[in-house]
C-alpha cells in the first residue's frame, strides 16, 4: 500500500468524484454517454502510456499532439486511395514511429534537451500539415468507420484493445528488461550506464515506442468518424502528461505505474462531461485540470520530503542486525562482550539507542559505516549461480563480503 500510495491516492480521488456524480448527476452515467466517452478516450490512453515511458526516462516529448495531427491525415489519405485496413495500420504506426525516431536521434544521439527539439518539431509538423492541407478535411471511406463493424462493436473492440495493451506494458514494466531499462535511465543515466545499460539507446527507443504508440492512437481515433480534421491533437500533449503527473508519474524521472497513468486519464475525463450535467460553465475544464496538476505535484514533493525525513533511533543490536552481523542474539551477544564501538566508547548494552544516519560504529576493531540499503555491482563469473539454492555450481552470494552474507539478498541479472 504505501509502495504504491501516489496511484492509490489518484483512484481514491476518482472514486470520490464518480461517488459525487451518481449523487449529483446520476445522468453521467447513462450507458450509451459513458461508452462514447470511454470510446474517445482510449486512444488518449495510448498516447498517455507512451507518454508516461518518456517522462520516466526523465525526457518530455510535446510533439505528440503534431505526430497525433499527421498521422490521422495519412491514414485519412491512404485509405481514400483503397489501401486496405491492415495496411493503413502498419503506414500509421510507421510514421509514427519515423517522426519518434527523428525526436531521439536529436535527443540521444546529438544530446538536445528533449524540451527544446520537441518544441521544434511540434510546430514544424502542425505548420507542414496546415501547408499542405490548407484546413481541407479528408473524406473516408465507409468501410473504414468502426473498422467495418457495427457502432457499439467498433466503440467496444477500440476499449478492449486499449485496456489489453495497457495491460501487457504494465506487465512488461515489471518482467522485461527494457522497461526495467527505461526505469534504471530515469533514475540515474551515469549509474545505468555503470551496469551495462545503454543509456542513449534507451532514450532512443523510448521516442520511437512513442512515436509509434501516437500512430496507433491515430488509426484508433480516425475510424471513429467518417472525416478527418487536419487540426485534430491540438492540445494532446498537454492533457497526456497530465494524466501522467496525476497519475504519480515523477517529473523527476524514475517512478511511476501505467496503472497510475489510467486512473489519472479517467479522472481528467470526467472533468468536461461532469461540468455539463452540474451546469457549471465549460471554461472552467482547463482551470480544474491545470490545478490537479499542480496538486498533484505539490502532493509528490510532500510525499518524497516525508519519505526524505531522517530515519527513527534503533538499538545497537537492531543496528547490527540490519548490517548482517548475525541474528539479534549474536548481535547482542557483540555487544555484551564489549566488541562493539560507538563514536570511540565500547558499548556494552545492546538496548542502547543510536541514530543509525551517518553512524559509524567499530566492531573487533573494524570500522563500519551504516547503510540503510547496498547496492553491489559484481560481474558474474562462469561457474556460478544466481541462486541462494544453488543445484550444480556456488552461488553468486559466496563472493559477497562476510557481513552482507548472513542478509536476506536479492538478485537481479542485466545483460
Amino acid at each position: 500500500m504505501k509502495k504504491h500510495f501516489r496511484e492509490f491516492s489518484v483512484a481514491a480521488a476518482l472514486a470520490f468524484v464518480l461517488l459525487g456524480l451518481a449523487i449529483f448527476a446520476p445522468a453521467f452515467f447513462q450507458p450509451q454517454p459513458l461508452l462514447s466517452l470511454l470510446t474517445r478516450e482510449a486512444p488518449t490512453l495510448l498516447v498517455a502510456c507512451g507518454m508516461a515511458f518518456v517522462i520516466i526516462s526523465r525526457q518530455i516529448d510535446i510533439s505528440v499532439g503534431s505526430q497525433f495531427a499527421v498521422c490521422s491525415v495519412c491514414v485519412g489519405l491512404l485509405a481514400a486511395k483503397g489501401w486496405s485496413l491492415p495496411l493503413v495500420f502498419i503506414a500509421s504506426v510507421s510514421m509514427g514511429a519515423i517522426m519518434g525516431a527523428f525526436n531521439g536521434c536529436l535527443v540521444a544521439g546529438l544530446r538536445l534537451p528533449s524540451i527544446v527539439v520537441t518544441l521544434a518539431t511540434m510546430v514544424t509538423w502542425r505548420e507542414a500539415l496546415r501547408w499542405q492541407r490548407q484546413g481541407e478535411f479528408v473524406n473516408l471511406p465507409d468501410g473504414l468507420q468502426w473498422l467495418g463493424l457495427s457502432q457499439v462493436m467498433g466503440q467496444w473492440t477500440l476499449i478492449l484493445a486499449a485496456l489489453v495493451l495497457l495491460a501487457l506494458l504494465a506487465l512488461a514494466t515489471k518482467h522485461l528488461s527494457a522497461g526495467r531499462f527505461v526505469y534504471a535511465v530515469g533514475t540515474d543515466a551515469e549509474a545505468a550506464r555503470l551496469a551495462g545499460i545503454r543509456p542513449q539507446l534507451t532514450t532512443f527507443s523510448v521516442f520511437v515506442f512513442m512515436g509509434a504508440l501516437v500512430g496507433l492512437a491515430a488509426m484508433m481515433n480516425v475510424v471513429q468518424s467518417p472525416q478527418v480534421d487536419p487540426k485534430s491533437g491540438s492540445g494532446l500533449e498537454l492533457k497526456v502528461i497530465a494524466a501522467a503527473v496525476v497519475g504519480g508519474v515523477a517529473v523527476s524521472g524514475g517512478r511511476g505505474k501505467l496503472w497510475g497513468v489510467f486512473f489519472g486519464l479517467l479522472l481528467l475525463a470526467c472533468i468536461s462531461p461532469a461540468l455539463t450535467h452540474l451546469h457549471i460553465e465549460a471554461y472552467w475544464e482547463k482551470a480544474i485540470q491545470g490545478e490537479l496538476e499542480s496538486g498533484a505535484l505539490v502532493f509528490m514533493d510532500v510525499l518524497s520530503l516525508r519519505q526524505s525525513c531522517p530515519m527513527k533511533p534503533m538499538r545497537l543490536e537492531d543496528i547490527l542486525f540490519s548490517q548482517g552481523f548475525g541474528t539479534r542474539r549474536v548481535c547482542a551477544g557483540l555487544v555484551q562482550q564489549g566488541f562493539v564501538s560507538v563514536a570511540g566508547s565500547v558499548c556494552e548494552d545492546p538496548g542502547t539507542f543510536f541514530q543509525p544516519e551517518g553512524l559509524i560504529f567499530t566492531v573487533q576493531g573494524v570500522d563500519w559505516p551504516f547503510a540503510e540499503r547496498a547496492y553491489l555491482m559484481l560481474h558474474k563469473p562462469a561457474g556460478t549461480e544466481c541462486s541462494q539454492k544453488p543445484s550444480t555450481w556456488p552461488s553468486i552470494y559466496t563472493l559477497l563480503p562476510g557481513p552482507l552474507r548472513t542478509r536476506p539478498q536479492k538478485a537481479a541479472v542485466q545483460g
